[in-house]
């Protein structure tokens, strides 16, 4: 992918509209911009906006041009989306990375832990569009952390809501009941997509159980360009960076990577346990 690539380039774009989904996500709509990429399922953007770093944010939606991204609050950077208000900008490059692979399996069960969301939501849109199903377990820590999907539900066929605590849905995490609902014969295909505990509990179950599944991996993302190396995941003689070879993975990709769901390049440049 050549460095002066029109995705490269970066756009500076209003903001439609602001919708806030709980008390720790916000998503945000862009005004439409032709010139933009079209962005495919499982793929992010670099965004940033007034004060605040280049962060990667997964694709929430992109349709007839316009995109819609999902933000959590969990840092300085992040934090500042939030304090946007329609008719503010927001400076967005890309999209990039690889995307899910899903449209020839009927149907498929969504794994999905915090705002990992993003990116399932963006894949279950296009394939509602088909007539093609999906189920969705939904992790979450606690009633205050979770999102309100009450405006996209029916993208999904069943909805299942988890939460660390129990003050809503069933007590516990996604991966609790993955197995059983593999099980059922009902799904071709597991999609996860959340924090990399859970990607890695899960790929275990799904190899364990012989079942074909896709991750999308998230890791510290500077340049998207796989020059800095700060994404790099790696293991017995292989690497991967996931701002260029990912963020999606199948399980044969992540066979022997010692990193997953271990260890990870912080944001000094070393590396430190996965927590």
């Amino acid at each position: 992918m050549p460095i002066n690539s029109e995705r490269h380039v970066r756009k500076l774009l209003n903001v439609k509209s602001i919708e806030k989904l709980g008390s720790l996500y916000v998503k945000i709509d862009l005004e439409k911009d032709s010139e933009f990429p079209p962005s495919k399922p499982g793929q992010y953007v670099m965004a940033m906006t007034r004060d605040s770093e280049e962060i990667p944010l997964s694709v929430f939606n992109h349709i007839n041009g316009e995109i819609s991204l999902l933000i959590k609050k969990v840092g300085y950077s992040s934090s500042k989306f939030f304090e946007l208000n329609e008719g503010d900008k927001i400076l967005i490059r890309g999209p990039y990375g690889n995307s899910f692979k899903t449209f020839n399996h009927r149907n498929i069960l969504m794994v999905s832990g915090g705002s990992g969301l993003a990116p399932l939501h963006f894949l279950a849109c296009k394939r509602r569009k088909l007539n093609l199903n999906q189920d969705i377990l939904l992790g979450f820590k606690s009633l205050s952390e979770t999102i309100n999907i009450n405006s996209f539900k029916n993208h999904f066929k069943r909805i299942i809501y988890f939460t660390d605590n129990g003050s809503h849905g069933e007590k516990g995490v996604p991966t609790d009941k993955l197995g059983t609902f593999i099980e059922t014969k009902r799904y071709s295909l597991v999609v996860a997509s959340g924090p990399e505990e859970m990607l890695y509990k899960t790929w275990k179950i799904c190899r364990e159980k012989k079942i074909n599944a896709q991750f999308s991996l998230e890791r510290h993302i500077k340049c998207s360009l796989g020059l800095c190396g700060s994404c790099i995941i790696e293991g017995n003689g292989k690497a991967y960076r996931i701002c260029v070879e990912g963020p999606v993975f199948s399980v044969k990709d992540l066979e022997g990577l010692e990193d997953f769901g271990k260890l990870k390049f912080d944001e000094t440049g070393r590396k430190s346990p996965i927590t």
